[in-house]
């Protein structure tokens, strides 16, 4: 399921590229330099962008913390590193989290 996520005519939108809702498996794993800090975990995107992704996972990771996603996308898996730039507790359980990518991903320009 992907779909253009419509802009707000009234918002002042900061982001580079159009975020696209985008439903991806994809894998998430806390880092401290080149060393994993915790288990792999698993999560889906929300939506995705060149720039970042917003993803759902149950596991908390805090603000700022660094991370690498292998993202499924169709037959590729695209391995990025990031920031958690956003964290969003939600009420059933589990968290929103927005990632911003070190590089602009060209492999996910919709």
């Amino acid at each position: 399921m992907t779909r253009v996520t419509p802009q707000k005519e009234d918002s002042q939108e900061r982001r580079r590229y159009a975020r696209i809702a985008s439903l991806n498996l994809t894998a998430i794993v806390p880092k401290k330099g080149n060393a994993h800090t915790a288990l792999v975990s698993m999560a889906r995107t929300l939506d995705l962008s060149p720039a970042g992704a917003r993803i759902e996972v149950h596991q908390n990771i805090e603000l700022g913390a660094r991370v690498e996603l292998d993202i499924a996308i169709a037959e590729e898996i695209t391995r990025v590193n990031g920031s958690v730039m956003h964290v969003e507790p939600l009420e059933q359980g589990g968290y929103i989290l927005g990632i911003e990518f070190d590089e602009t991903q060209n492999a996910l320009e919709f």
